[in-house]
This record gives C-alpha cells, sequence and structure tokens, in this order.
C-alpha cells in the first residue's frame, strides 16, 4: 500500500514537471519538501491505525502495553527512516534527470526536518 502511494506521488509530480515546463512562471521545489506534507499526513494515519486497530487485539493475545508502545516506537522509526531514506533517493534522482543538482540542494537540515517531522506525525497520530 505504502509503495503504490509512492508510485502515485511520482507519478503527480513527473505531471507537475510536465505542466511546469508550459507554464514559464512556475518554481518548483525538490522531491523531499513535495512530499512532506502528505507523508506526513499519511504517518499520522498510520498512527491512529495502529492504536486503535492493533493495541486491542495485541493485549487480548497477551503483549502488555508497555511491550507493544515500544513496538511501535522501533516500528516508527524504522518507517521514518526508510522513508526518508527512499524519497532521498527520489530526489537524488530527480535532480539527476533534470540535471540542476548541487551539493547544497539537498540540505542536511532538510533531511532532519523531514525525519523528525515523520515521527512526530506519527506519535501524534
Amino acid at each position: 500500500m505504502a509503495t503504490l502511494y509512492l508510485y502515485l506521488l511520482v507519478v503527480i509530480r513527473i505531471t507537475v514537471y510536465v505542466v511546469s515546463y508550459f507554464n514559464e512562471e512556475s518554481s518548483l521545489s525538490h522531491f523531499l519538501s513535495f512530499t512532506m506534507d502528505p507523508m506526513s499526513i499519511g504517518m499520522m494515519i498510520l498512527g491512529i491505525i495502529s492504536i486503535y486497530g492493533f493495541l486491542p487485539q495485541s493485549i487480548k493475545l497477551g503483549a502488555t502495553r508497555k511491550a507493544f508502545y515500544l513496538g511501535i516506537v522501533y516500528t516508527v522509526l524504522a518507517l521514518t527512516i526508510s522513508y526518508a531514506v527512499l524519497n532521498l533517493i527520489l530526489t537524488a534522482t530527480e535532480y539527476a534527470v533534470v540535471q540542476r543538482f548541487t551539493i547544497e540542494s539537498i540540505a542536511l537540515s532538510d533531511i532532519w526536518h523531514y525525519l523528525i517531522t515523520l515521527f512526530l506525525s506519527f506519535l501524534f497520530g
């Protein structure tokens, strides 16, 4: 499901490039900032589903709440890092294809901001 969501974002991004090709006044941000809001909303929905969908089932199977929440934190860390790395690869690919890649293009602060935002979006969900 998450892979389909990411494919959909890539298709939307390609469509934005095609439309901006014909519009000279458009300015495009990189893919990492393009996916920030949709991924944050997606992580909030995953956070809501993980608590309301899986907590009662885990309690019935004998897991403690502490173990459940610890497992959720480990899962969201892995999910956040994997999403950030995958989006960073797609951003680098975008810059390579469009040929506007520079070292300053992808700032390290953007990546940390992306990681923290996705992690907190999941936890607040």
